[in-house]
């Protein structure tokens, strides 16, 4: 009886997840009068944090699919922007194991050791395999948050500046969806003029 509460409300939760976009609001920011449809050549700069390697990839990647030249050097003077951040938060999903151990039904062993899991939605992927209706798998979410601006390479003014974070079942799909996100707040600018 108490499984199935606890599978339902599981469920429930990530029925909610699903609802509820699983993003946060746009913070984007842009130097009033630049012209983007300018913008030829965009220069990879420097990105910190977990995984940064991984952002920088997936930027260029977006970059190229949006119809821009892209170079990896930021003093580059023949790039007309330079794109640069950090990984503001990086939240790789886990998976739990939940182990009754049949003596005692109020008597659970989690492994590995509980941690603590803020910001993110769990959800059940069921009994574990070759443990009977002893122990089930619990899986939290992968989320990563980025903070990014672009900077004329000629003048230094930063003209776009944003954050974006996003929650997925794993940490690829986070990255990719944060960066389509950020990368659309400015290239659409692009295609407006």
């Amino acid at each position: 009886m108490k499984n199935n509460i606890f599978a339902s409300a599981l469920a429930s939760m990530f029925l909610l997840m699903l609802l509820s976009g699983c993003a946060t609001v746009n913070r984007s920011a842009i130097k009033p009068g630049y012209d983007f449809s300018k913008v030829q050549t965009v220069g990879i700069g420097n990105f910190s944090g977990d995984s940064s390697a991984s952002v920088s990839g997936e930027f260029v990647r977006q970059l190229l699919r949006s119809g821009y030249n892209v170079k990896m050097s930021a003093t580059d003077r023949d790039v007309d922007l330079i794109l640069e951040g950090n990984v503001d938060q990086y939240v790789p999903k886990k998976q739990y194991l939940f182990y009754n151990n049949g003596n005692n039904a109020n008597t659970v062993v989690v492994t590995p050791p509980i941690a603590e899991i803020s910001g993110t939605n769990t959800y059940s992927l069921g009994k574990a395999s070759g443990l009977n209706d002893k122990a089930e798998v619990i899986v939290s979410n992968a989320s990563i948050g980025i903070t990014a601006r672009l900077v004329d390479a000629k003048t230094h003014d930063i003209v776009w500046a944003n954050s974006y974070s996003y929650e997925s079942f794993e940490l690829k799909g986070a990255i990719e969806s944060t960066v389509n996100y950020l990368v659309n707040s400015f290239s659409g600018r692009k295609k407006e003029k």
